[in-house]
């Protein structure tokens, strides 16, 4: 293992590469976990290095290689006696965001049905809820980045009614709902409204105590849409700097910019 670390510790220092945006760290240390897995097949409890090494990957735009170690866990899980249904259902939500990313909208879609209907076992309640509300999120701002609104909305209001008592208002998932309503905002012709929308959210998200990284660059992305779309070029191409890994997060002074009708 990494350094003389056992699986769990590797483990856990990698995944906090990752969250420091250092993916090429992350990734020399799932290589070699998952290289040990090979070795000792097993499937317990914890996130596999498959899906470590993959979300890596994905995380650096290289979705083909990511799909192929999520496909390699989902293959495992179903081998394996009495897997967890969450699980198979979070390792299909993982492989959905891959193919999401490269352009493969209905098969992104299908998989993550398949998780929401795998997350209905889930228990207690309230995870359940959780991982079924996230379903419906990522479906939802995967129909308004196709611009199907009329999908879109009621999977975002289901989506929000799933979460309502259950999923904290300042955790990070929100964002999704936010990125969601910007594009609808968008898409009707409301560009001051979806700025506002995305501005609070990463005001949100840049005010935690440890911001999620790769969250906060999604809506950093998301709002360089917002401005590309209603002819801002330099705004554009300012927040898009902001979206790329290793970038400062903005001051919230800088988060609002003039917006042509």
């Amino acid at each position: 293992t990494p350094g003389g670390l056992d699986d769990e510790a590797a483990s856990t220092l990698g995944s906090a590469f990752m969250g420091n945006e250092k993916y090429a760290d992350a990734e020399g240390i799932f290589r070699e976990l998952v290289a040990n897995q090979r070795r000792h097949p097993k499937v317990g409890p914890g996130t596999s290095a498959f899906v470590l090494l993959g979300e890596d990957l994905r995380r650096q735009g290289r979705n083909d290689e990511a799909s192929a170690y999520f496909r390699e866990e989902l293959e495992r899980q179903l081998k394996a006696p009495d897997t967890d249904s969450s699980a198979i259902a979070s390792t299909l939500s993982y492989l959905a965001a891959a193919q999401g990313m490269m352009g493969h909208g209905a098969e992104a879609d299908s998989l993550m049905q398949r998780a929401y209907e795998l997350y209905a076992s889930v228990s207690p309640i309230q995870f359940q809820r959780v991982g079924r509300g996230t379903m419906l999120a990522n479906r939802a701002e995967l129909a308004a980045r196709a611009g199907d609104d009329t999908k879109a909305t009621p999977l975002a209001d289901s989506a929000r009614a799933m979460w309502k008592g259950t999923l904290p208002p300042g955790d990070a998932r929100w964002a999704a709902l936010a990125r969601v309503d910007a594009l609808i905002l968008r898409d009707h012709h409301q560009p001051a409204a979806a700025v506002a929308r995305l501005t609070a959210m990463l005001d949100t998200l840049r005010n935690k105590a440890h911001p999620n990284l790769y969250t906060y660059r999604r809506t950093e992305m998301a709002l360089a849409d917002v401005y590309d779309r209603w002819g801002q070029p330099d705004s554009a191409a300012a927040h898009r700097a902001f979206a790329r890994p290793g970038a400062p997060l903005r001051l919230a002074s800088a988060s609002m910019m003039a917006v042509k009708p």
